[in-house]
């Protein structure tokens, strides 16, 4: 099984204790569960089932030609269970680019690229949670083979967006709305002075 994608080529394994294995299983099998079992609020739907698994290439065969590195959840479990991730951040990043590819190739606005951003919202604020928890257990935090982290707790990917080709394209329909509004405010607001003028 490949590594994950944010792991880079010189990346030095940390030696992990049979205790700091646990934890990250334990952080990692949270997090996962979280995400997999999550029923939003107001559709009541179960908002992971689209992301279980990769789509079908012969029924979206544009999908694999958009995006570059494409994950789902069932790879992310095998991973898991396979003990592949050295760090609760890998397995992060790994998430993230699940998500990241939906709204690669999904429209902003619809159902996937909006249930996307509420997934990664949960998994950052239960990644954030683990990272500060300041827990007397016994066990020694995982010393990092990865930078610092500006803020404790929080991720940012944007170097690996731009690296792996995860920054939206904007579709030609979704420029031609944004100049029809911007051309619809620039009108509202010539239509307002105007008005002034004349009192």
């Amino acid at each position: 099984m490949p590594p994950p994608l944010c792991r880079p080529e010189d990346y030095i394994p940390p030696r992990l204790t049979e205790a700091q294995k646990t934890k990250l299983q334990d952080q990692m099998w949270a997090i996962f569960n979280a995400l997999t079992t999550y029923v939003d609020p107001e559709s009541h739907r179960r908002l992971a089932t689209i992301f279980m698994s990769k789509p079908v290439k012969r029924l979206y065969p544009d999908y694999y030609v958009i995006i570059q590195h494409p994950l789902a959840f069932d790879h992310v479990r095998r991973r898991i269970q396979k003990c592949n991730y050295y760090e609760l951040r890998e397995y992060l990043f790994d998430v993230h680019l699940i998500f990241a590819n939906a709204r690669v190739y999904n429209q902003e606005g619809s159902v996937i690229f909006n249930d996307s951003w509420k997934l990664e919202k949960l998994a950052l604020k239960m990644y954030k949670e683990f990272m500060t928890e300041e827990k007397d257990d016994g066990v020694e935090p995982i010393k990092s083979g990865y930078p610092e982290e500006k803020e404790k707790g929080v991720l940012d990917f944007k170097e690996f967006d731009q690296k792996f080709g995860l920054v939206r394209k904007k579709l030609p329909s979704e420029i031609a709305a944004e100049e029809l509004k911007k051309k619809a405010a620039e009108a509202a607001a010539a239509t307002e002075k105007e008005e002034v003028k004349k009192e």
